[in-house]
């Protein structure tokens, strides 16, 4: 058992061997939350260090995120060079499946700083920074492959949106970028979540004639101050406002706020979000 879970999910290794049954192709539709990472400009760093140094720095990195992906019950699909690709909800089923990938996404973020801290207090010339996707939607779960060698993993639209959603952290400088249906299932699963998230934009899902509002998941509530929250609030309506009324409205809702009190981060970096959009819009 232990052998062949350092090769399967250990999950999946146990719904075989209590099944009594033996493996076979095929799969079933499920909802599952998946989430992808990536590491930033890894390709750089491996073509430029030691190739021993980098393996044994990437399985020291991956181990770490790999634990605490599990931890929250995740099911780690595969390693997909320096990417890791995980799901919620099968096997076996997940209670409150996007609040632990939510949790998942931002333990991925804490292993990575502790990490860099590491290997700088030892003089190693190395930091990463780990880029995550999540989302959440019906996908078909099972054995896919050929009769002689199959992978227990999932595939459909929502799958392809949380890669996409991993690989759009670029374009805004983020850290972990959600869907608006993963927020939705954790306001469902619990209304009075410890998430914080900023509405950042609203993309096209590739290939359908759908939209989803994509979210930045910046941390747990409980570590904000209170005006910080009351802050990002407001900075979401607004935000929200700019994708359905435009970037000039936008902006005029957010010169027209009380300047009777400092300004949070939130906002600062709204104010030059809408700016930048403006300008673009302006050139075009």
């Amino acid at each position: 058992m232990d052998s062949f879970s350092r090769y399967l999910p250990r999950e999946v290794v146990k719904s075989v061997l209590n099944s009594k049954q033996s493996a076979r192709l095929g799969g079933e539709m499920r909802e599952l939350v998946m989430l992808f990472t990536d590491i930033r400009n890894f390709t750089t760093y491996s073509e430029s260090g030691d190739a021993t140094m980098v393996l044994d720095h990437l399985n020291t990195y991956m181990t770490a995120l790999t634990s605490r992906i599990m931890q929250t019950s995740g099911t780690i699909d595969k390693y997909i060079g320096d990417s890791v690709m995980a799901f919620w909800g099968a096997p076996y089923p997940v209670d409150q499946p996007a609040s632990k990938s939510c949790t998942a996404a931002l333990a991925v973020q804490e292993e990575t700083s502790r990490l860099n801290l590491e290997w700088e207090k030892a003089g190693i010339d190395l930091q990463f920074f780990t880029r995550v996707g999540v989302n959440i939607g019906s996908v078909i779960v099972g054995n896919v492959g050929s009769e002689e060698r199959f992978n227990y993993t999932v595939i459909g639209d929502p799958v392809n949106l949380a890669s996409r959603l991993e690989g759009t952290n670029k374009l805004y400088g983020t850290g972990i970028l959600v869907s608006q249906e993963i927020v939705d299932a954790v306001n469902n699963e619990d209304s009075h979540h410890d998430f914080c998230f900023r509405l950042m934009d609203r993309v096209k899902v590739k290939g359908k004639n759908l939209s989803t509002d994509i979210y930045e998941l910046v941390g747990f509530r409980s570590h904000f101050h209170p005006l910080e929250l009351e802050d990002l609030a407001t900075a979401n309506a607004i935000m929200a406002t700019s994708l359905d009324g435009g970037v000039n409205v936008a902006l005029e809702q957010l010169l027209a706020l009380p300047t009777d009190k400092p300004n949070t981060r939130f906002l600062l970096e709204l104010r030059t979000m809408l700016t930048q959009r403006q300008a673009a819009i302006q050139t075009a």
